[in-house]
Formats: C-alpha cells, sequence, structure tokens
C-alpha cells in the first residue's frame, strides 16, 4: 500500500510540473529537491516520535502525525523567506519576497507528516530553504520528475508511519497542532496576498486559511469504547464515510489553498495585474494535485478502506478471495464458520483455522 499510494501521488505531482510554465511557484525542481532534504533532515528524529505511540496492539494513538505537521509547516514558512531574503541579494534563485512560500509550504507538510515536532521544524527549515533557493529552476520535465519523485518517497513513508491498521473508530482534535499548522497556512498565504493585492486582502485570505487549515492539520486518531464499536459490516461502511468525509475535507482546503499560493504568486512574478487567466492557467494544476494528493494522504490516515481496497482487489486478480468479499464473509458467519468479534472476523474454531493455514502454506 505505501509503495502503490506513493506512486501514485508522485504521479499526480508530476504532471502539473512537467507542463508548468513560469518561474517560481513551486514548479521546477526546487519543490522534490527541497521534500528529498528535508527528509533527509528530519527522519534522524523519527525513533523519538514513536515511543510512547503505540498500545499493545501496535496501533499508534497518542497525537499521530499532528505535531509534525505543525513544526513543518512552521519550519517551512520561516525557510521560504529566508530564501526569499537570500534572492533579494543575489543568492539563489528566488524572484521575490515571497516566490518560495508555496514551494516552501509543501515542503513543510510532507517533511512534518512523516517526523515529530523537532524533525517537522528543522527538516521543514532546511527543505523549505533549498526549495526557495532552486525557485523556477529545471522548469518542465526535469521538475515533473524530480518533485514525482519527491512526493511519491513522502507520502510512501506517511503512509507507511501513519496508515490506519484498524477500521475507523473515533477522532479528536487537539487544538495546539491544529491552530499552529493552521497559522502557518494562514501566515503563507496572508503574505501572498498581502503582497500581490494589499494588507486588507492580505488578512482576509490569511484568515480564511487559518481557519480552513487548522481542522484537518490538528485531527487525530482515537479509541473508541468497546460498546460503540459497530459490526464489522457496519464498521466497513463507516469507515468508507470517513474516508470520504476527511479525505474531501482536507482535499478541499489542500486545494483552495495550493491554488491561491501558487495562482497569486504567478501573477505576481509575471503581471503586474491580476489576471484571472493566469491565476487560473498556473493556479488550477497545483490545486487539483494538492487536492488529490493531501485528501488521499490524510483520508488513509484516518480509514483503512484504501488498503483494504487495494487489498481485495490484489487478491481477487489472483483468485484468492471472492470479489464480494464481505458478502462471503457474512455468509461464512452464518453458517457459523466465521463469528463477530467487534469490527472484525474471526474463525469460531481453531482448529479449523490452525487446519487451513497449513494447506495455505502448502500450495504456495
Amino acid at each position: 500500500m505505501p509503495a502503490s499510494l506513493g506512486i501514485a501521488c508522485g504521479i499526480v505531482a508530476g504532471i502539473p510540473a512537467a507542463a508548468g510554465r513560469h518561474a517560481g511557484v513551486g514548479i521546477g525542481i526546487g519543490l522534490g529537491t527541497g521534500i528529498l532534504v528535508g527528509l533527509a533532515t528530519g527522519l534522524p528524529f523519527r525513533p523519538s516520535a514513536r515511543r510512547g505511540k503505540a498500545d499493545r496492539a501496535g496501533i499508534r494513538t497518542a497525537s499521530g502525525p499532528a505535531p509534525g505537521v505543525a513544526g513543518g509547516l512552521v519550519g517551512a514558512v520561516a525557510g521560504g523567506l529566508f530564501a526569499g531574503l537570500a534572492g533579494l541579494h543575489g543568492v539563489g534563485h528566488a524572484a521575490s519576497l515571497i516566490s518560495g512560500l508555496p514551494s516552501a509550504l509543501a515542503v513543510g507538510l510532507a517533511v512534518g507528516g512523516c517526523t515529530p515536532v523537532a524533525g517537522g521544524l528543522a527538516g521543514g527549515l532546511v527543505g523549505g530553504f533549498v526549495s526557495g533557493l532552486l525557485d523556477g529552476v529545471g522548469v518542465g520535465w526535469p521538475a515533473g520528475l524530480v518533485d514525482a519523485v519527491g512526493v511519491a518517497v513522502a507520502v510512501a513513508l506517511f503512509t507507511r508511519f501513519w496508515a490506519c491498521g484498524a477500521p475507523a473508530q473515533g477522532r479528536r482534535w487537539i487544538w495546539l497542532p491544529g491552530l499552529t499548522g493552521g497559522l502557518a497556512v494562514g501566515v503563507t498565504l496572508g503574505l501572498i496576498a498581502g503582497f500581490t493585492r494589499g494588507p486588507l486582502a492580505g488578512l482576509l485570505l490569511g484568515a480564511l486559511a487559518w481557519g480552513l487549515s487548522a481542522w484537518p492539520v490538528g485531527l487525530v486518531r482515537s479509541k473508541a469504547a468497546v460498546a460503540e464499536i459497530p459490526p464489522p459490516q457496519q464498521a466497513v461502511a463507516d469507515d468508507l464515510h470517513a474516508f470520504w468525509w476527511i479525505g474531501l475535507a482536507a482535499g478541499i482546503t489542500a486545494a483552495v489553498c495550493a491554488f491561491a499560493a501558487v495562482g497569486l504568486t504567478a501573477v505576481f512574478e509575471v503581471s503586474a495585474q491580476l489576471s484571472i487567466a493566469l491565476l487560473i492557467a498556473d493556479g488550477l494544476g497545483a490545486g487539483i494535485a494538492a487536492g488529490l494528493i493531501v485528501g488521499l494522504a490524510f483520508g488513509t490516515y484516518h480509514s483503512v478502506s484504501p488498503s483494504f481496497l487495494v487489498a481485495r482487489t490484489w487478491f481477487g486478480v489472483r483468485g484468492r478471495v471472492p470479489w464480494r468479499f464481505m458478502r462471503f464473509l457474512a455468509d461464512a458467519e452464518r453458517r457459523g464458520v466465521l463469528r463477530q468479534s467487534g469490527p472484525v472476523y474471526e474463525f469460531r474454531h481453531a482448529v479449523l483455522r490452525d487446519h487451513l493455514a497449513r494447506s495455505g502454506q502448502l500450495t504456495e
């Protein structure tokens, strides 16, 4: 699942990067390079993030990726601004103070999702600075390839670390990383809008971005009470509902923020006047890509439906399980072969389970 989702998201990211027309706005090798450098900086902090995060079943239920995402976004904003300042003094390729902010924000989100708060801060700062220094370098297919690799690696690692291992149960919102990460996004959009359209537009867009992003950034999984755990059929339906609900909310937020950040930066660097056509031409692809990638990643963290779909399809193609798998399990439960145990099925008789396990080993 991590590899397949990472490859899919890498392709989604690489297409608009390869088709980008203008320097700046995160279309160039800076995005992918910044993610890879940021991960190399932040991942050494990863072992400390796992302490105290797992229950007896090995499921991490504490703060999840929220603190790391918040730290990554904060560090990335600082790194992007430093890159802009360096560009103003002839160091790097940033065309203006805000040039590196869109790609830096993406770097911070990618790196922070794979690290704890300290790793997110360090990786976001370094990766955001590198992405800003390389702002607009390698426009075209080089950007598509490098950015695809960077996004694919980040999504694969995020899925490996945080993918949901059981049907979605409860969720809670952690206010500190939520407000902090949302503030970083709001400040970024506010600065971009302030430079391009004036202080009032900056305040309004920044406040809107803060409000939109604070909720998905701070949302984490939590365990439901035993009495609240539904039977398997209902658990699968609830899990799919959670995937669409959370994935759409996070994806729409990312799409709006990416569209505004990339589009406004392109307009600012290419044209002195606001052009709706230019805004759409440069921001639409980045917005769609960001929405799909973030929506899939956040949905995978909060629900097991994507992993279940991939596994069911893979084993169905190989003839290992029926295509109507849940109906098959329900029929086995009615016939007394299986029994319900909370949101999962288990064999009613251990002897049959062990016999089928041995038979499966012999047929491999």
